[in-house]
């Protein structure tokens, strides 16, 4: 493990919230590969800007993320 690396184990059926900041890694393992796992991040400074890979699936067919700047 590295030096700021933390680990949680989430009980099924539950959930925690964490902070993390530009440039951190979020790393998501199944321990026993059964359960699906709902992930939900959303931007601290913009909250309208989210990432739900469920809704992702669901809109695009595809896990695939790109970024868009509007000008």
């Amino acid at each position: 493990m590295c030096k700021n690396e933390k680990e949680y184990i989430v009980a099924a059926q539950s959930g925690i919230t964490l902070k993390a900041n530009k440039g951190d890694l979020i790393e998501i393992v199944d321990l026993y590969g059964e359960q699906v796992v709902d992930f939900f991040a959303v931007n601290q400074v913009s909250p309208t800007e989210y990432l739900s890979p469920g809704v992702t699936i669901d809109c695009n067919e595809s896990l695939k993320v790109t970024t868009f700047c509007g000008k």
